[in-house]
């Protein structure tokens, strides 16, 4: 679609999110190539390895599908890549499924969560869809400059490149 043809809150955040599974996608496919002595090879920075950043990125695309769910989040456990990742495309199919079910009025609607100290606070489903994606593309340029670190070729993420994707 594009975002001019975006009439409405909701079809942003649902273009946005559509970008955002294309980017786990694409992701998914590159971590499942890195050899996973690389995936656990300590880095510097806030996160000590590639698996501890995916690791915190689907943790927290689970916490806020929690939250608009208004549902108990489980731990994820140990898992290697492959199960994180099998986790992540679970947890983002969650989201387009809930996604699909909202409709306009959703969207604007405030969402009353807690965080991980108990503290309470709210935001629209919007809010949260497009902070949960910003935070995403964080952690996947954290992933991407460690496995370029590694002598490894990162693959294109951008928004730009999920559009001219689309277009081919």
């Amino acid at each position: 679609m594009g975002l001019n043809q975006a009439d409405s809150l909701s079809a942003l955040c649902r273009e946005m999110f559509e970008y955002h599974r294309w980017r786990q996608e694409k992701v998914s496919r590159l971590l499942e190539e890195i050899e996973s002595s690389i995936l656990s090879q300590k880095l510097s920075g806030s996160f000590s390895s590639l698996n501890l950043i995916l690791k915190h990125l689907v943790m927290a695309e689970m916490v806020w599908l929690g939250r608009v769910d208004h549902d108990s989040v489980a731990a994820m456990g140990e898992l290697d890549v492959k199960g994180m990742l099998a986790v992540w495309k679970t947890t983002t199919d969650k989201w387009a499924h809930h996604l699909a079910r909202s409709v306009d009025d959703d969207f604007k609607a405030v969402v009353v969560y807690y965080n991980s100290q108990g503290e309470p606070f709210q935001n629209s489903l919007a809010e949260i869809v497009l902070h949960m994606i910003d935070h995403c593309s964080y952690h996947v340029g954290q992933i991407m400059n460690a496995i370029r670190g590694f002598g490894k070729e990162p693959v294109p993420t951008n928004f730009i490149h999920y559009l001219r994707s689309k277009k081919n």
